[in-house]
């Protein structure tokens, strides 16, 4: 059943009642989906899942050997506008294109859903919960996001769970068994467990750590016209490393707005 785009606080009751469970995960080699192509009705759950969800990107997909982990936490860091978000956005787009229900635990409110549709995310599909509402204290919404994710982790039936706290204070430490919990409710499922974060903060727990620097931005030429002043931004330029995974090295992402 489809999960319709939910502008909620994150309390205990998330609406979960209607989300389906996906089938148990196989042990099958690793391969990646085909990019998402526009749909005008709501796909079908897919009952066929892989070891692996494609990032939506070939080449990261290449470099990861199918793409991010199932039943596993993967954690994408990097600096503000390094493409970390876009990255974990795609993934996403790729689970909802598939017909799976996911989540966006939305720690410090930082959300666009418009670019979240631009980028492939079937707003049908997908839940999104908003921590920072009816707070302004910092810890009180990363807290309501952790408690949240551990809420959709046990509760079960989503192909990606994701919570960005890329805005979380640097002096902050998450106790790693908070991300060890997490890791034990979603072992031999088909979720992906994805934290979007500005620094590491999973340790051990993660099977997949990626970290992304911007290299260069894009900008349209300046055009001297009447219409035309000044140039205008179009993407980054950003190289992923891994840092914790069975791959070794990096590769060139370009993420264009």
């Amino acid at each position: 059943m489809c999960c319709h785009l939910f502008l909620a606080n994150c309390v205990n009751d998330v609406l979960l009642s209607n989300t389906q469970p996906l089938a148990p995960n196989p042990e099958l080699p690793a391969s990646s989906t085909q990019p998402r192509t526009p749909r005008t009705e709501n796909p079908a759950p897919s009952t066929e899942h892989t070891a692996h969800l494609s990032t939506g990107i070939k080449e990261v997909d290449r470099f990861l050997k199918g793409g991010v982990p199932r039943g596993k936490i993967t954690e994408i860091v990097g600096s503000d506008s390094s493409g970390k978000t876009s990255l974990g956005l795609s993934v996403l787009g790729q689970s909802t294109g598939r017909g799976e229900i996911t989540a966006y635990i939305d720690a410090f409110d930082s959300l666009d859903p418009k670019y979240a549709e631009k980028v492939g995310i079937d707003l049908r599909n997908f839940l999104w919960i908003r921590c920072a509402g009816n707070t302004n204290h910092h810890m009180d919404a990363l807290s309501k996001a952790l408690r949240a994710s551990d809420i959709l982790c046990q509760a079960g039936g989503f192909g990606v769970i994701a919570i960005d706290i890329a805005s979380h204070l640097r002096d902050s430490k998450i106790p790693l068994n908070t991300w060890f919990r997490l890791q034990r409710a979603i072992k031999g499922t088909p979720t992906v467990f994805m934290v979007i974060a500005s620094q590491k903060t999973t340790g051990s727990a993660s099977a997949l750590i990626l970290s992304l620097e911007r290299n260069r931005s894009f900008w349209t030429p300046e055009k001297r016209s009447q219409f035309v002043q000044k140039p205008y931004f179009q993407g980054i330029e950003s190289e992923t490393y891994l840092l914790r995974g069975k791959s070794h090295g990096s590769v060139t992402v370009h993420c264009r707005f």
